[in-house]
């Protein structure tokens, strides 16, 4: 096949792509010639059908990035990525759809590679020569997705030599409890959960207990848990001496923490748990969050506690649930799964407040919010409304807490100062 014929192919893959999702594709010149020079020096190597695979993954990998999020990969999603794979891939194979059109982009494209591709016939010299002049033409950033995940990948490997520098420390906070009689503190950590605000039905755990939208710490859980038990306000200010179950050691309360997600979810939170100060620390991995209720009956609830449970709940590709793989589409399997948590959430208030033998505060929170679909974005890791609004969830019995002191609570900062000992 004609190499300038193959060029103007791979490069309008961004635009038919721009078709089908919110992206503003804006074709250039320089550019367009820079992926042509490209084309022709890779014409000339003995695996140049390998090479172009490899270079139409990369549009694979963003058109597919880009139909999920609505927005183009940086840095940060490339570490993710990888830091994340099996967390990645669960994901999407669970919604599947949305790489329809990429795949038939993809395809299409193999398709051309396999079957026709010549060698070019200009010399090399001129073509290495050409590659500067196209490079300075070029607009920044880039429009060609290729180009773009290539930049991205650079930025950061230089990011990374840049930013590792060690936790800064802060000063100790006032560890005076805040609660001056015994009760038992539960704190429930939802996973992916939208704020009233954004959800399509109504939901009984909204209206029967106290509600508030409150913001988030970060936009996914890695940081957002990890700030949240040690009230820190910026990710790289963590103290470990502010951590939650290390004060409430220190001020006489028995200290569990019970998750339903898997160590290997668990692997950039744990660090920032202070375990030492943990009584009762279990990893159960269990895609049913039902399984928490099981181990909060082993707790003792006639003495002091603090007691933080993370759940499955909305967990992308929204699984979670009894009976998930009869429903294929993604906004039902949603809002299952927020049925399934509102009824988990239920039957924890129930089991505190028949059971707990001192005051109870049983607090849930969620880590951030999620896409699904509003606008063509899914996921979260984004500074989207959706995802930084979170709801808040209160229950108390005798306990000394007013709601109006609730109500001063408007973040998770506010939430950790709240209940700091």
């Amino acid at each position: 096949m004609n190499l300038f014929l193959l060029s103007i192919l791979i490069y309008s893959q961004n635009l038919i792509l721009s078709l089908f999702v919110n992206y503003a594709f804006i074709p250039n010149l320089a550019e367009f010639l820079f992926i042509y020079t490209l084309i022709h020096i890779v014409s000339k190597t003995d695996h140049t059908k390998l090479i172009l695979a490899l270079w139409q993954l990369a549009y694979f990998i963003h058109f597919s990035f880009l139909s999920y999020f609505g927005s183009t990969v940086n840095s940060v999603d490339i570490m993710l990525f990888f830091t994340h794979i099996e967390e990645t891939f669960q994901t999407l194979f669970g919604i599947y759809q949305i790489v329809v059109i990429p795949t038939i982009i993809t395809s299409f494209v193999y398709l051309v590679l396999i079957f026709s591709i010549s060698r070019s016939k200009i010399n090399i010299y001129l073509l290495s020569l050409f590659l500067p002049i196209t490079i300075f033409y070029m607009p920044l950033p880039p429009s060609d997705l290729s180009i773009k995940l290539v930049k991205e990948a650079i930025s950061l490997a230089i990011d990374k030599k840049r930013t590792k520098k060690s936790i800064k420390q802060k000063s100790h906070v006032n560890t005076t409890p805040l609660f001056k009689k015994d009760l038992n503190i539960v704190l429930v950590i939802g996973e992916s959960m939208r704020a009233k605000e954004f959800m399509q039905h109504e939901y009984g755990i909204f209206t029967k207990y106290y509600y508030n939208t409150i913001y988030s710490a970060a936009t996914n859980t890695d940081v957002s848990i990890p700030m949240l038990i040690n009230g820190a306000k910026e990710p790289t200010n963590i103290n470990g001496e502010q951590n939650l179950f290390k004060l409430a050691k220190k001020n006489g309360f028995k200290t569990a923490f019970i998750t339903a997600q898997s160590k290997k979810s668990l692997k950039y939170i744990a660090p920032y748990l202070n375990k030492e100060f943990i009584d009762n620390y279990t990893v159960i991995g269990s895609k049913d969050d039902s399984s928490l209720y099981s181990h909060i009956k082993k707790i003792p609830l006639d003495s002091s506690n603090l007691i933080v449970m993370q759940m499955q709940g909305e967990h992308s590709p929204y699984i979670y649930y009894p009976g998930s793989a009869k429903e294929k589409d993604i906004v039902q399997r949603y809002h299952n799964s927020m049925l399934y948590s509102q009824k988990v959430l239920f039957d924890l208030i129930e089991y505190f407040k028949e059971n707990s033998k001192k005051p109870l505060l049983f607090i849930f929170v969620s880590d951030h919010g999620e896409l699904i679909g509003l606008r063509g974005k899914y996921g979260h890791n984004r500074f989207e409304k959706e995802i930084y609004q979170i709801p808040l969830v209160i229950y108390q019995k005798n306990s000394q807490s007013k709601n109006e002191d609730f109500n001063k609570i408007r973040s998770h900062y506010d939430l950790y100062r709240f209940l700091h000992f």
